[in-house]
């Protein structure tokens, strides 16, 4: 395509046209080509010859003919077949260099142009936030797990909640019927809907129709369920919000700020984690609480980064909060006993215990479908797990057992992991000196009274159902104890 002794079209200038006509050429060389092409009648002839075959070509590449790849390609598939040249019949050399001139300017404004274009689209919507898990609901307003949200886009989800995180460790997740966009990586909108965001990354604004709420902290929920109420629950640091008038609230671990549009500064309220799903990923836990009061303290601080579900009976089937799956759980009665100063302390405090059961224990545990054959003290029993663990993105679960006693010195008799009843266990637990805890763990009070345990299975569970049980406490011994206070399911990802 070019003569050997001409040094003005180098393989540098060729290199560089092709980088222009493919797309692919930065302002440098974008500023280079303007430089050149002005100043040399060759080379400005040359790139014109180039730009009429990449029209040539791209026309043929959107035929149903053999296609050609690139510009590069068809010069190396064409360097023997020549160059028609247009020459117009009448026009003079002066007026063609004149033409071929302003052709190139036009052609490289319009390279320009484009390609300016294509780089203010790219930083416009740029890959903001991934969404990591999805409630599985029939909408196809809901992004799918794996797919990014982009910057300066608009979202709206009619049902269902997703989970979403940015790659410098931010995790957000939207609970519908929501709307909100992606203003930038670092700032969003939320016109409707429930947000729930725990930041290890950079700090996040959200906007709101009351104002513009500012992590000071960690972990919060922002509710904009009402379009002229914006209530701001803050679980860890400190979140602020600012109205329109620059009038500014701060909000500390523990309280809720509650922005009406009519009235100014926001009412402050006991923060409620129970009001959002707080991760579809994170840890479920069941404890046992002995009264509604009690549940509350625990469901509405979130402790352990686990969305808690508090039971107030011995015996029934439920869908924990922020899952899929059934837990189903019998025991033969509660018991509590001094009380605890931390909130972690509480999901101890109250356990079900695991005596013999009475013919109406015997009736209720028909009734909910377990054995009534077996030498049982506490049974509980999930179901539905593949489900949730293909919502979530996990590969397993695995189960934590927690465990309390009013006594010390006390032996835990043995959890067992099965698949389902009279099964041979997966594996048993037993509760030993070695993962025995204080007391009142984690306050450690100095009028200290009984045991407690925390202990995990090694197994990475990935079975449909699983049942979790004790063996019966007979009366007399009251060294050997078959309580459990409360358990966690936490998921497992693969690296």
């Amino acid at each position: 395509m070019h003569d050997s002794n001409n040094n003005t079209i180098t393989d540098e200038f060729i290199e560089l046209v092709q980088r222009v006509l493919n797309g692919e050429a930065s302002l440098d060389d974008l500023a280079s080509l303007n430089t050149i092409l002005p100043q040399n009648p060759e080379a400005l002839s040359y790139f014109v010859k180039m730009r009429m075959l990449h029209a040539t070509l791209t026309d043929h590449l959107d035929s149903p003919k053999p296609k050609i790849a690139t510009l590069g390609q068809a010069i190396r598939n064409s360097e023997s077949q020549p160059i028609h040249r247009f020459e117009p019949k009448k026009a003079s050399p002066k007026k063609l260099k004149r033409g071929l001139f302003a052709a190139a300017a036009i052609l490289l404004l319009s390279l320009i142009g484009a390609f300016v274009f294509h780089q203010f689209d790219q930083h416009k919507h740029q890959n903001a936030y991934q969404i990591v898990a999805v409630t599985s609901e029939p909408d196809p307003s809901l992004p799918t797990r794996g797919e990014w949200l982009q910057t300066n886009r608009s979202y709206k989800i009619s049902s269902g909640v997703l989970e979403m995180h940015s790659p410098d460790g931010n995790e957000l997740t939207i609970q519908a019927p929501a709307e909100f966009s992606i203003d930038s990586k670092h700032a969003l909108t939320l016109t409707k809907g429930k947000l729930w965001a725990v930041l290890d990354g950079p700090e996040l604004d959200i906007h709101t129709p009351q104002g513009l709420v500012q992590d000071l902290g960690t972990t919060f929920g922002v509710d904009q369920s009402s379009a002229n109420t914006t209530r701001v629950d803050v679980v860890d640091g400190e979140v602020q919000i600012t109205n329109a008038k620059q009038q500014s609230k701060t909000a500390s671990k523990g309280f809720a700020l509650i922005a009406d549009a009519k009235r100014w500064p926001p009412s402050i309220a006991p923060a409620d984690a129970s009001r959002y799903h707080t991760g579809l990923r994170t840890p479920i836990g069941i404890t046992f609480a002995k009264n509604s009061v009690e549940a509350a303290e625990i469901t509405n601080a979130n402790p352990m980064a686990t969305k808690w579900t508090a039971i107030t009976t011995h015996t029934g089937q439920t869908i924990p909060n922020n899952a899929s799956f059934e837990i189903r759980w019998v025991g033969s009665t509660f018991f509590s006993e001094n009380s605890d100063q931390s909130v972690e302390s509480k999901i101890f405090h109250t356990h079900i215990q695991g005596w013999p059961w009475t013919d109406k224990l015997i009736t209720q545990a028909d009734r909910l479908g377990f054995p009534t054959d077996q030498d049982l003290g506490i049974a509980i029993h999930l179901s539905g797990m593949k489900t949730w663990l293909k919502q979530i993105g996990a590969s397993a679960y695995t189960i934590e057992v927690l465990r309390n006693s009013g006594v010390k010195d006390v032996n835990f008799l043995p959890v067992r992991a099965s698949a389902e009843f009279g099964e041979a266990p997966i594996e048993t637990l037993t509760a030993g000196p070695d993962n025995l805890l204080p007391a009142n763990h984690p306050d450690q009070l100095i009028s200290e009274k009984g045991n407690r345990a925390s202990q995990t299975f090694k197994t990475p569970f990935s079975l449909d159902t699983l049942t979790i049980t004790t063996p019966s406490q007979a009366h007399a011994i009251h060294q050997e104890r078959a309580n459990i206070s409360a358990i966690r399911i936490i998921p497992i990802f693969e690296k």
